[in-house]
């Protein structure tokens, strides 16, 4: 792999990483509960203090104050670094309260999820204030402890999302652009904190301070992303190797395209219907037939009046347009008065739902985009992506660094009552590592836990056994809050197909974080902004990846550059060395390139991406009290 640029972590390092602090302890007892012993944690330490390297470890319930009847004992940092971080809280939640007034910082209340971050105010504005937040944290792969650090704007009680806001979130520029500084806007603001606050709160102890340099941390970087068309022809680039070579795979049957559109929009439908033959913006989009091969013309296109944009009289038109054909070779395009994602949203998902029910895929334009054609001549390629897609056709793929490899990536649309996990719903999406789409499978879907972890587990079993014969290696992408039930069940699949067939197949499990709590700073460059590919190894088995970046052939930033991606190995049934791992990292991001919703569009591995829209979907459904349709069997259709 290419060597890559130096990196500062937005870590900061305590000046010693050798002291003691005391505590107090109980040995835990079997069935003892929090509530028990209020205040207090439960940590593991050793029992003895002589022989580090031979010492047993026993969980001990645990509290920084004196306790009566309780041992005293006095702890080392790599005693359990947990332990030493919650310590370093404490010791800085202290030093805030003597040193800062009630208005220079935020402790974390009760209820929140994250309880160790403490915000520090750098500026106050009419709709909230910028901050940026300290949270103690053990760097493996450095062996040190110290402070992450990253900023963020909170706004006040009752503040709606805004351009104004999103400028102070830094998100936006101050022309009300995306931020194509957010890198160094950030880097900026942690400078600014620094200056702040390093003569009141860096010194948190008698003998540690909070050093005031972030840390400077080695990188590498990931190889560029390779894309595959017609005839086995390679690409860096997805739009112009369409263009140039045609797509991986045409269409292998017919598929008819159906605009739906209202009696007083016609003008709008035919606009379109002009766009995606390639009429109106050429050099952008030359038309379906020369991006895809589409027969683009009254052969394989027609069109429907709707009496009304109204559930009732798009179900009518579906039933009629569908009549005496095989439902996957019709996909209906419907010109919509109205933007799913912002107006209507209700009917937009009803639609959806029909569709869904009717076992075919649907593309919607908005008449809003279509007014506005500077945007719609730059949405016009994604369209004619999407729809591409949905009739079943094959854009391009990856070239994958492990072959005959299934990538299983899973979601979850629980439905939630006051916290509280009502219905169960997980489904895996089913790619290999060139980003093939397979299939959609439903893995739990009930109201009762154990019932849904069972299933969980059994329907995973199934899908490994039917592609079993088609790969050596299976490797499962979930989310970071996917629970230790569901990991558990994951666990018992694997073990399931391993112990059935006697297998000499590879399994691994991988996390994947896209908002996590990790930023990291170029400073060699003035944007500050890593390079596409470039990884950390935080542990031995987290990872920071940046799916986006500069380019090395165009360091010039046009668009704002997203968060690195966190991504850590959680299971393999055969040990894997950095090697192994950096090849898996490669697939992940291989598989960001095989986004099918748009050309260049949201950097994230699609096993992930694609969960994410079926969730959004789902919920949806749910809250209309809709049916959940069959859609194992179909398309992409959620592009």
């Amino acid at each position: 792999m290419k060597s890559s640029q130096g990196m500062t972590l937005s870590f900061f390092p305590i000046s010693t990483q050798d002291f003691e602090f005391e505590v107090s302890r109980k040995r835990y007892k079997e069935r003892e509960s929090r509530e028990h012993f209020p205040g207090c944690q439960l940590y593991r330490l050793p029992l003895e203090r002589e022989s580090p390297g031979s010492r047993k470890y026993e969980p001990f319930w645990i509290t920084f104050e004196s306790h009566a009847g309780w041992e005293s004992f006095h702890c080392r940092p790599h005693d359990n670094p947990y332990l030493t971080c919650e310590y370093l809280f404490g010791r800085l939640k202290k030093t805030c309260v003597r040193q800062l007034s009630q208005g220079e910082y935020r402790l974390p209340v009760d209820g929140e999820f994250r309880q160790r971050k403490i915000d520090f105010v750098i500026a106050k504005h009419q709709l909230g204030q910028q901050m940026v937040w300290l949270d103690p944290f053990f760097l493996k792969s450095e062996n040190e402890f110290g402070f992450l650090a990253d900023f963020r704007f909170r706004p006040y009680p009752n503040i709606k999302h805004s351009v104004e806001t999103l400028k102070l979130s830094l998100a936006l520029n101050r022309e009300g652009k995306r931020n194509t500084d957010f890198y160094s806007s950030r880097f900026f603001k942690l400078q600014d904190f620094v200056n702040r606050f390093r003569d009141k709160i860096f010194s948190i102890d008698e003998d540690i301070s909070i050093l005031n340099e972030m840390k400077d941390i080695g990188t590498q970087a990931l190889e560029v992303k390779t894309y595959q068309f017609s005839s086995g022809r390679h690409s860096k680039s997805q739009f112009h190797g369409v263009k140039d070579h045609g797509p991986f795979e045409r269409l292998n049957e017919e598929v008819k395209l159906h605009f739906l559109f209202r009696d007083d929009e016609v003008q709008f439908s035919r606009g379109l219907y002009r766009a995606l033959r390639g009429d109106t913006y050429p050099r952008v989009f030359p038309g379906m037939r020369k991006m895809f091969g589409y027969q683009f013309d009254s052969s394989t296109v027609a069109g429907s009046v709707l009496p009304d944009f109204t559930l009732d009289a798009v179900e009518n038109t579906i039933s009629d347009v569908i009549r005496g054909s095989e439902p996957s070779r019709v996909v209906p395009l419907f010109v919509s008065p109205f933007d799913g994602f912002s107006d209507d949203t209700s009917l937009y998902y009803k639609i959806k739902h029909l569709c869904l029910r009717h076992k075919i895929p649907s593309q919607f334009v908005s008449i809003p985009l279509l007014r506005q054609r500077n945007q719609f001549k730059w949405a016009l390629s994604n369209i004619g992506l999407q729809l591409f897609a949905k009739m079943g056709g094959i854009p391009w793929k990856v070239v994958p660094k492990t072959e005959r490899c299934l990538i299983v990536g899973i979601g979850q649309a629980h439905s939630y009552t006051r916290g509280e996990i009502q219905k169960y719903y997980a489904y895996s999406v089913l790619t290999d590592a060139s980003g093939m789409y397979r299939e959609l499978r439903v893995l739990g879907n009930t109201d009762d836990e154990k019932n849904y972890l069972s299933a969980f587990a059994r329907t995973l079993s199934d899908v490994f056994g039917t592609y079993y014969e088609q790969y050596d290696t299976f490797v499962v992408h979930t989310a970071f809050n996917i629970g230790r039930d569901e990991i558990s069940a994951i666990r018992a699949a694997i073990d399931t197909t391993l112990s059935e067939s006697n297998s000499d197949r590879n399994f691994v499990v991988m996390k994947f974080n896209d908002r996590n709590k990790f930023f990291a700073y170029a400073t060699e460059n003035n944007s500050m902004t890593p390079y596409e590919s470039t990884y950390v190894q935080l542990s031995k088995n987290d990872y920071l990846v940046w799916y986006e970046g500069l380019q090395y052939h165009k360091p010039t930033i046009v668009d704002r550059i997203e968060r690195p991606m966190h991504i850590k190995f959680i299971y393999s049934n055969r040990k894997l060395l950095n090697e192994d791992k950096t090849v898996l990292l490669q697939d992940a991001l291989n598989l960001s390139g095989v986004n099918w919703r748009g050309f260049n569009a949201k950097s994230l591995p699609v096993s992930m991406y694609y969960a994410t829209l079926v969730a959004r979907f789902f919920k949806e459904f749910r809250k209309l009290n809709l049916d959940e349709p069959d859609i194992e069997s179909l398309r992409p259709w959620f592009l």
